[in-house]
């Protein structure tokens, strides 16, 4: 797998082995193909980068051109090869046999709340919890059900809520894999975490806003229509009609989402 869909005429792969009885917990499984795919795209940057060429460029001139199927690649699977390999192996009773397997398919993942789960009463990711709370501190407290194993949660969660608040980035703190601060939700596979638990942190984000409308332009002394959509993105800003008064972050609710 690690030459990809490059026809490269040759290339040496050196790897160490660790063992150890603390294994910890790798962001996608052990099946090898992201891996792989993450070492030669990262080879072929590099190259680009030392070419100085675009990098889209420097994989096109190495793609396999579909006019050169079927092809074998350098590590020496071609298909015709290994049909005449299983062929030679059948004829001479060899005990060790070679079976050649082919399979196309469609994978769903990215399972949100649908009609179609629902008629199928299908349990797993179609719903996620999270909810959003507004500190004493002006920061900003997020618990998430989707909890990571080194996906970088964290960052995108932080990007979504400080981007929809209007607050600064370092200023979210992410909660997640301890039932006593995240008791609800149906964690990390499955492409999901980002379609679904960011969505509901969309919702939690928006019902803090929709609470701290009202408040916000009571404290302004304007109307609720008036007021701006974020009076806390920064210390300082005030509503035209209400002096030098503004809002502080604390004075802010909290908001639960969960898409179900």
């Amino acid at each position: 797998m690690f030459n990809s869909i490059y026809k490269f005429p040759a290339y040496q792969f050196n790897c160490q082995t660790v063992l150890t009885n603390k294994t910890w917990t790798d962001a996608y499984r052990g099946a090898g193909r992201p891996e792989a795919t993450f070492a030669i795209e990262r080879l072929m940057d590099e190259l680009a980068a030392e070419l100085g060429e675009d990098p889209i460029e420097v994989r096109r001139r190495n793609w396999i051109d579909a006019d050169e199927f079927p092809f074998t690649t350098v590590a020496g699977l071609g298909y015709d090869e290994l049909r005449a390999e299983q062929k030679r192996r059948r004829e001479s009773g060899d005990r060790v046999q070679l079976g050649i397997g082919v399979s196309t398919f469609t994978e769903m993942c990215g399972l949100a709340p649908s009609r179609v789960l629902g008629q199928l009463n299908y349990g797993a990711g179609g719903w996620e919890h999270a909810s959003v709370r507004m500190l004493a501190t002006g920061k900003v407290e997020v618990v998430t059900g989707a909890s990571a194993h080194g996906q970088g949660h964290e960052t995108a969660f932080s990007q979504i809520v400080a981007d929809r608040l209007g607050v600064p980035f370092e200023d979210v703190e992410v909660l997640h894999g301890d039932t006593q601060v995240a008791p609800k939700g149906l964690d990390t596979y499955g492409s999901r975490s980002l379609v679904v638990g960011g969505e509901a942190l969309v919702k939690a984000v928006d019902k803090v806003i929709d609470k701290a409308r009202p408040l916000a332009a009571h404290l302004l002394e304007a109307s609720a229509g008036r007021s701006v959509r974020r009076p806390w993105h920064r210390p300082g800003r005030h509503h035209p009609g209400a002096g030098h008064r503004r809002v502080h972050g604390a004075l802010l609710p909290r908001g639960h989402g969960a898409l179900a």
